[in-house]
């Protein structure tokens, strides 16, 4: 990986990079010896606040970005025309885009850079090239990518379940608004 200074004058080395690829946040399943190898494979860039990151809907897709320094809002559209719901925010450690890593599918999310950042991105042609030179560690990343994803999955199974329970709710409490006299079990 070239080497980065950041905004902060911290200069980021391999060493810096894998420890956030292995935090909590990020990958923890993978090794670090494993991290120092995607880590020398991966680009240093800075982003300024403001900057888009990732689009929604967008097909350049073919990159993920490690939050080395920064953060940055993750936000979708809401289905009504310019009006966006915010669903995250991203700090120092997280991934973004690893799906469009693994599928090479129209992003999902658009992430806004909230501050300057200093960030490393893998593109998928460099974990192609992984895959082909040293697949134990490119299989150790996509499991460790995989585990994440499958977290998040879960999670937002979790906040469907409990949006359901809140709609049914909602339309039991108006049936009974339209229906005053109805019946109440």
């Amino acid at each position: 990986m070239e080497h980065l200074v950041g905004l902060d004058k911290r200069a980021w080395t391999s060493r810096d990079v894998a420890h956030l690829l292995v935090g909590n946040t990020a990958l923890s399943e993978l090794s670090m010896a494993d991290a120092l190898e995607v880590v020398a494979l991966m680009k240093a860039r800075r982003v300024k606040e403001g900057s888009v990151i990732t689009q929604e809907g967008t097909e350049n897709s073919d990159y993920m970005v490690l939050i080395l320094s920064g953060e940055a809002v993750v936000q979708s559209e809401a289905g009504a025309q310019d009006e966006t719901l915010v669903l995250g925010i991203a700090s120092t450690g997280a991934l973004l885009g690893e799906l469009g890593l693994l599928d090479g599918e129209p992003r999902s999310a658009t992430c806004i850079a909230s501050s300057y950042m200093d960030v490393a991105i893998l593109e998928r042609s460099k974990l192609t090239l992984l895959m082909a030179e040293k697949p134990r560690v490119a299989a150790n990343l996509l499991a460790a990518i995989l585990k994440k994803v499958a977290q998040r999955l879960r999670a937002s199974n979790k906040k469907v379940r409990a949006l359901s329970q809140i709609n049914r709710s909602l339309q039991d409490e108006l049936h009974v608004t339209k229906n005053p006299l109805a019946e109440v079990d």
